[in-house]
């Protein structure tokens, strides 16, 4: 880890926190992760990019707009070993559930992932969309690997992570948790996840909550676009 490297404002909104951040690496400090993927682009992208030059870092987004002026800042910054790619947002299947989230086929061929940080899709657009990833990546995932998930002061964070740990059993430890960040790892393969019909009967509500809100978003846009502007 590169600890000389340029800092960013990882205090904005929206962004991971510096606490936060520092919670995650400190626990890849000194093991030089060969493939980092971050779920969701922003300025965490960049100061990844700083403190891991030699990893391959890839970012998935599904906003085309943010992709573009993210990719534009690490171009500019020449940060060669970083991708921001594209991933729309699209229904998948898990053992008898359903789930709407990134298309993860963006990077099924990659090597094994050091370092996972989940902090997308947006969970109010899609509920679950976020802890439907580890389901469709853990196998994709190095022994050892750690996983950060942002945001952990809501229900929803810490209802997936007490989801993740019945799913995967003891193929997965908590490591840590603070009032807004929790950080676990990958301690071995996991031969049959558990993902019981509860779980399942669950991501059904939360595909149907998910697609409300987002016709009731599409039509608000329909009908006054003067008035729609993304935050």
């Amino acid at each position: 880890m590169n600890k000389d490297s340029v800092k960013w404002d990882l205090d904005s909104p929206w962004c991971i926190g510096s606490e936060d951040y520092n919670t995650l690496t400190k626990y890849v400090d000194g093991k030089s992760p060969r493939l980092i993927v971050e779920l969701g682009s922003g300025l965490s992208t960049f100061q990844l990019a700083n403190d891991f030059p030699e990893a391959t870092l890839i970012s998935l987004e599904n906003d085309p707009r943010i992709r573009e002026q993210n990719l534009q800042t690490l171009e500019f910054n020449q940060k060669n070993s970083a991708n921001i790619l594209l991933a729309p947002i699209k229904l998948q299947f898990y053992k008898g559930a359903s789930f709407i989230t990134y298309d993860f086929n963006k990077i099924k061929n990659t090597s094994q992932i050091d370092l996972l940080i989940v902090d997308g899709p947006v969970e109010r657009l899609f509920p679950m969309g976020r802890e439907s990833s580890l389901y469709f990546l853990f196998n994709q995932l190095a022994i050892g690997a750690i996983i950060g998930l942002d945001d952990y002061h809501r229900t929803s964070a810490k209802s997936t992570v007490s989801n993740w740990l019945s799913v995967f059993g003891n193929s997965l430890l908590l490591q840590e948790e603070t009032d807004s960040f929790a950080v676990l790892r990958k301690k071995s393969e996991c031969v049959k996840p558990k993902l019981g019909i509860s779980l399942a009967l669950k991501s059904y509500k939360a595909l149907t909550q998910s697609l409300l809100v987002n016709t009731r978003r599409t039509i608000s846009f329909k009908l006054r676009p003067e008035k729609n502007v993304e935050q």
